[in-house]
């Protein structure tokens, strides 16, 4: 049996989004840390992680399209050696 979403968990989910979103828009980062640490306290970890999924992977989205396209080469730079040693230790 699936379980349903109530409306209430899902504006408490909305809120916390735009809540996150806030904090985020002020500070320059803490996105993920609120949303997720403020879900926690409804949600069991697991399960607020997972709400925070879709909304962390397209603020980041939205960062990476404000990016030039010397800015992105110097992220590659930068962080493909990382990629690559974590899929090698994961080996």
């Amino acid at each position: 049996m699936t379980p349903v979403l109530s409306t209430d968990l899902l504006a408490i989910v909305a809120l916390v989004v735009v809540l996150a979103g806030a904090v985020n828009g002020v500070a320059g980062f803490g996105f993920a840390v609120v949303g997720t640490t403020v879900l926690a306290t409804t949600l069991d970890p697991a399960t607020a992680v997972a709400f925070m999924i879709l909304p962390m992977f397209a603020v980041n989205v939205a960062l990476v399209g404000d990016l030039s396209g010397e800015d992105l080469r110097t992220c590659g730079r930068r962080f493909v050696p990382l990629l690559v040693s974590a899929l090698v230790v994961r080996q």
